[in-house]
Order: C-alpha cells, then structure tokens, then sequence
C-alpha cells in the first residue's frame, strides 16, 4: 500500500465519524429553530452561529458587551445595555448592579486598587459621561459619580496606568484618547 493510499483509507473512517457526529447540529441550522437555548444543549445566535457553553454560566438578561476582572479575580464586572452587573468570579454568585444610562458599546475596567470601577455612558445624541463606583471588599457598589464628556465622544475602551493614577480613555466617535488624573476625576 503506497502512503498516499494509506493517508486516503485513515482518513474516510475519521470523516465518517466527524459527519456522523455533526449531524446532530445540522437539524437545529435548517430548522425555524428560536434564538437561544436548544434541546442539544447548544444555544443558537443571532448570527446563525452555534455555541456549546463551557464552564460555570450565569445568565444576564440584557446585552452583556464587555467584561472586566479585579486584579484579585474575585470580582467579575459584566457592562450590560443599562448598567453593570457584579458577580462573584469563583461562584458567579450575582452581587450587585449598577445602574447607569445607555451604556457605551465597550469599556469598563477596574482602577488598581479595585476600589473603582470605571465604565462608559453614551446617550443617542450627546450626554457621554464616564460613570464611576466604588466597589467594597465584599463587591458592593457605592455611590456612583459621573465625568461628562463634550461634544458625543462615545467612550469605548479604559485603561489605567500601573499606579492607578492616570486612566486612558478610548473616544470611538473623536478618532482620540483622553487621558484622565483618575484622582482628581
């Protein structure tokens, strides 16, 4: 038997195993299936996309867009459509939310320290601000403030220096990063 026939007959039986495997994929494809969970423990997007989730889940209502971690990994912070909500990371225990106005498509992070989070509001036609909390031990949220921005910037990614001292703020709309004293707001 040359390699090439060798390579041929090894690798029918391995297509015939993936084929028969998948099969039970390509029914949920063609069907009028809903968005979301199905009976094979898939859950079907939007998109068409299938995805087989791994792992602990917590499911969030709303559009979770972004997610960020304390540098303990014990606090998860989900950006959601209206706010943030806070999960213990090890349990996925939820902890609190935080609400806020129509939330920017990304951007949120915890300042060094994990005492704050930080996260961007945008409004349809101006309004953007940069929502910030207090986060206790226990991942209860405080009091929030806001940093407005002018002229629509649409924050959409943050990021602070080691220190904690400086946060960089991506503007989506104005092509330009803010750079911020995160102490002095």
């Amino acid at each position: 038997m040359t390699r090439k026939s060798l390579i041929l007959a090894a690798s029918v039986p391995v297509i015939g195993i993936l084929a028969a495997a998948s099969t039970a994929l390509f029914p949920i494809l063609k069907s009028n299936a809903r968005i979301g969970k199905q009976d094979t423990g898939f859950f079907l997007l939007p998109t068409n996309q299938l995805l087989q989730p791994w792992g602990e889940q917590a499911m969030i209502k709303g559009r979770p867009v972004d997610a960020a971690l304390d540098s303990r990994k014990q606090i998860l912070a989900v950006l959601n459509t209206r706010g943030i909500e806070l999960f213990d990371a090890s349990t996925s225990a939820p902890l609190g939310r935080i609400a806020a106005k129509s939330t920017s498509y990304t951007g949120v992070a915890f300042r060094p320290g994990d005492r704050e989070i930080w996260a961007g509001e945008t409004g349809r036609s101006g309004g953007d601000d940069l929502l910030i909390t207090p986060i206790s031990e226990t991942g209860q949220a405080g009091e929030s403030q806001r940093v407005a921005l002018s002229e629509h910037p649409v924050p959409a990614g943050i990021a602070f220096a080691a220190d904690g001292k400086t946060a960089y703020v991506a503007m989506s709309r104005s092509n330009s990063v803010a750079v911020i004293d995160a102490e002095t707001k």
